[in-house]
């Protein structure tokens, strides 16, 4: 009787360490997953250290492609908006007028011929472009990617005659020895970061040709 249950135990032990190493595996591999998701899915919201809570839930979508048929973007039927064309860009401005200027954001979303390489030359002349001899001062400055594509993003922030604003600039590379430039003016001293995360998630569906 003793060595059947000797016999059992032995059976039952193994069985239920066969269960913990099942389930130690799955749970380490939700965790992978996990983690490996949370990588993929980086955004340059989160790039740039901005805690988007929850995303804008926009209503009424109309799918806009600009006139080179560069990009494809989706954004509020309502607001208004304006296509720039020449022989160097593309770019689509747009805001929603109906509201004010401190309780917005402007939208302007460029592609543009040239060649961009991410370096510390590039990011020394985006600097100088970005600062204007001192009047702009840059709060921010990361490395970026964006549907699998090289950048870099910097926020600064300025003072014009009547308003204090921030823009966010992302530059992002592309083939053909072209780029995109997302820039983002956010006026006023309030809900800073969180019509950032607007901008940006209305910006991530984009498509981009």
């Amino acid at each position: 009787m003793d060595s059947l249950r000797k016999k059992n135990a032995l059976i039952f032990i193994s069985l239920f360490s066969g269960k913990l190493s099942f389930f130690f595996q799955a749970a380490l591999t939700c965790v992978c997953i996990l983690i490996i998701s949370s990588c993929t899915n980086n955004t340059i919201a989160s790039t740039l250290g901005y805690s988007c809570v929850s995303e804008k839930g926009f209503t009424n979508l109309k799918s806009l492609t600009d006139v080179k048929n560069n990009f494809e973007i989706k954004i509020p039927e309502h607001w208004k908006k304006e296509f720039f064309v020449d022989n160097s860009e593309s770019r689509l401005y747009c805001a929603d007028t109906t509201k004010e200027l401190n309780s917005t954001y402007i939208f302007d979303l460029g592609h543009y011929s040239g060649k961009l390489k991410i370096d510390t030359a590039f990011i020394k002349k985006a600097k100088k472009a970005i600062s204007k001899n001192g009047s702009e001062l840059i709060l921010k400055s990361k490395k970026i990617t964006f549907q699998n594509k090289p950048g870099y993003c910097f926020v600064s922030k300025s003072t014009s005659e009547k308003f204090e604003y921030q823009t966010l600039h992302a530059y992002i590379s592309n083939k053909n020895n072209t780029y995109y430039l997302l820039k983002i003016d956010v006026y006023g001293t309030t809900h800073i970061e969180e019509r950032f995360c607007e901008a940006l998630s209305l910006f991530k569906n984009t498509q981009m040709h």
